[in-house]
């Protein structure tokens, strides 16, 4: 298989794709929308993030992000241009980043509630996608239309190892389960733009997060993951009792993880 032929292989196997075949993953924002940045993107996470790629965004006055999910990025990035249209399918994300925008007095930044397939934007100098390949089946077209659409610079930004955390790993092994695909690996993305003659360059780096989740939210977690047994349920609930530190009604875990920053450089 080629490396377009490949992507779409895992992502016929992504449990996060899969999902958002599924509903558009609304399920699961629909949960956890208002508490996102507060059990998944803390800040110090946001705050390594955001000094990895301003630099690159020096000059820039207008941006597109994709998947701008509640605003975790949107509104530090739209600090820094006049003009910023945040690209965000999800109607409960979608709420959330408005009311976000409207408390911080963005009112600069646009909200297009639409897949990125289906959005018709004018060009901006920078496309920002945070973490959200994994939605793509057709990642030529999407890479494509985000290169056509910026001016200057096309970012790919992923925080994690494919989207799994050390303690998932080690749950993982525990439960003798096969590993989940979940976020389409590095080389393989490196492996499509490659085959499509893109040129990138890549910077790798490690970012300290922290996830915080009720014993509920942790236990939806591996299931969905590793498809958990009734009969290992026990000894899934010890192991994350022993893992995790209870704090605030939530179970949590601080990481060091790996992060990725992806530059489409435009053709001379």
């Amino acid at each position: 298989m080629n490396p377009l032929q490949q992507w779409r292989a895992f992502q016929d196997k992504s449990l996060y794709y899969q999902a958002v075949k599924a509903d558009g993953e609304e399920s699961c924002w629909r949960e956890i929308a208002r508490q996102y940045d507060q059990l998944v993107y803390p800040q110090h996470q946001q705050r390594a993030l955001l000094a990895r790629l301003l630099p690159r965004l020096d000059g820039v006055s207008s941006a597109i992000e994709i998947g701008a999910g509640s605003g975790t990025l949107t509104m530090p990035l739209a600090r820094q241009f006049r003009r910023m249209t945040a690209v965000e399918p999800s109607p409960s994300m979608a709420e959330v980043l408005q009311g976000n925008l409207v408390q911080q007095r963005l009112g600069h930044v646009t909200i297009i509630r639409q897949r990125w397939e289906e959005a018709q934007l004018p060009p901006a100098d920078a496309v920002i996608a945070g973490g959200c390949l994994y939605v793509f089946y057709e990642i030529e077209a999407a890479l494509r239309k985000m290169r056509e659409a910026a001016r200057s610079t096309v970012l790919l930004t992923h925080v994690g190892n494919e989207g799994l955390w050390d303690i998932d790993l080690r749950a993982q092994e525990l439960l003798a389960a096969p590993k989940p695909c979940l976020f389409p690996p590095l080389p393989l993305l490196m492996d499509v733009l490659t085959s499509l003659r893109i040129p990138a360059t890549v910077e790798l780096f490690y970012v300290t997060t922290t996830k915080r989740f009720t014993e509920e939210q942790w236990l939806k977690r591996c299931q969905r993951l590793f498809a958990v047994r009734p009969e290992q349920q026990p000894l899934l609930l010890d192991f994350l009792r022993q893992e995790l530190h209870q704090e605030h009604g939530c179970w949590t875990v601080t990481e060091d993880v790996p992060a990725t920053i992806v530059e489409l450089r435009r053709e001379n």
